[in-house]
């Protein structure tokens, strides 16, 4: 590709992303994080992670909208809910081809009609730190 990327063929990278569901929900006073991921889990959520009084409930992209829902009957409103696309591998990448990466990335972001770029990359925080400012 342009930019030091490869871009391969149409679908050859698919397989190194799971989709799945992600439902957000931020915690009211007196709401256990334990419990509403119990309520989750017997929603059919597949699992869950707290950080900081907020709640990620992951689900199979298919079951999103029901768990969902069965959360909102049970009194949990959702902030987010969304299909995302999660890495399988992450590859660690040197500085010279974590910037190209990087630079690749945002160019994709910059063409109208790519609406969300994923990356199965895992960016060392000094690259992050240095092509961002």
């Amino acid at each position: 590709g342009r930019g030091g990327g490869n871009l391969g063929e149409t679908g050859s990278v698919a397989w190194q992303f799971t989709t799945r569901g992600v439902i957000t929900l931020n915690l009211q006073p007196g709401q256990d994080a334990e419990e509403v991921a119990l309520q989750a889990i017997d929603a059919g959520a597949e699992d869950f992670s707290v950080d900081d009084g907020v709640v990620s409930v992951y689900t199979k992209p298919e079951d999103l909208e029901a768990v969902r829902r069965a959360l909102k009957e049970r009194g949990f409103e959702a902030s987010s809910a969304d299909i995302e696309r999660v890495p399988n591998v992450t590859i660690q990448l040197d500085e010279k081809d974590a910037i190209q990466a990087l630079r690749l990335l945002d160019r994709l972001e910059d063409l109208d009609d790519v609406q969300k770029v994923y990356s199965n990359a895992d960016f060392p925080d000094a690259v992050l730190a240095a092509y961002s400012g």
